[in-house]
């Protein structure tokens, strides 16, 4: 997928804000991306890093996210929120436990 991504990594914009990643370490802002553009920002200011988190407001936008960076990069992992409400732990325990296991462990192995 490295045709989706290529243009993108040829903007000055892209150039500048990873120039400013290399400076120190901390947070950079970025404002104005809409819905998929976030995924493809992502992945390419990310492709340096060996490990990137990302946190969005809501279950449903995390698992749309991660579908969409699933088709950018083979290694993606899903972390499922944490239940409030036990009956629907309950349910769907066994699965948010071994999805979250196995994120975990790809974490730790590399």
């Amino acid at each position: 997928m490295e045709a989706l991504l290529e243009p993108l990594r040829e903007l000055a914009e892209i150039e500048e804000i990873q120039n400013e990643k290399k400076k120190e370490a901390g947070l950079i802002q970025i404002t104005g991306c809409v819905g998929s553009q976030k995924t493809h920002l992502t992945c390419a200011l990310g492709s340096d890093c060996k490990y990137k988190l990302i946190v969005t407001s809501g279950e449903s936008k995390a698992k749309q996210m991660y579908e969409e960076y699933r088709f950018l990069k083979e290694t993606v992992y899903l972390y499922p929120a944490k239940d409030l409400l036990f009956y629907h732990a309950d349910l769907r325990g066994k699965q948010l436990v071994s999805s979250r296991m196995e994120t975990i462990q790809a974490l730790l192995l590399g």
